[in-house]
């Protein structure tokens, strides 16, 4: 079991079990026994996990749906409480969990997925973000390198 806090100190705990692991494909269509199944848009479970922090929200608010039942919080009032500080602590956690219940059930393999794929996640960021403010950049003089047409009437 894993535990992170939110912005409002709020105490919550990742426990990934089988019943957990329904919730989640319940609620969400994540199937988390399952990491290597291929989606229609070619790409596993744990590459879709390790690359959206929106999905790891999702997947985690189903894993805690009981604990915000429990304590009659809003769930607006969670999701806003997720600040970026949380949203670290809370990807952090769930991977931990998730890595944790591959060893667990002898899946090892599954755990060095896990550990080779989240820092390629991180690669992939840094590059887009290096591509995409290269372009910016370029566009920038390309625009500021453009006149505009005078029409005269």
């Amino acid at each position: 079991m894993r535990v992170f806090h939110d912005s409002d100190k709020n105490r919550w705990e990742l426990k990934l079990t089988l019943g957990a692991a329904k919730r989640v494909f319940d609620e969400t269509g994540v199937d988390l026994l399952n990491p290597t199944k291929i989606g229609t848009d070619g790409r596993t479970v744990l590459q879709k996990l390790v690359t959206g922090d929106l999905l790891v929200g999702g997947v985690v608010f189903a894993m805690i749906g009981d604990q915000i039942r429990e304590r009659k919080l809003d769930e607006k009032e969670v999701y806003d409480a997720f600040d970026a500080a949380t949203i670290t602590a809370m990807c952090d956690a769930f991977f931990a969990e998730l890595r944790d219940f591959f060893i667990a059930r002898g899946r090892e393999y599954l755990a060095k997925a896990l550990e080779e794929e989240r820092p390629n996640a991180e690669t992939v960021d840094k590059k887009i973000a290096a591509a995409t403010g290269t372009l910016g950049a370029k566009l920038c003089d390309l625009l500021d390198a453009q006149t505009v047409p005078v029409f005269e009437s």
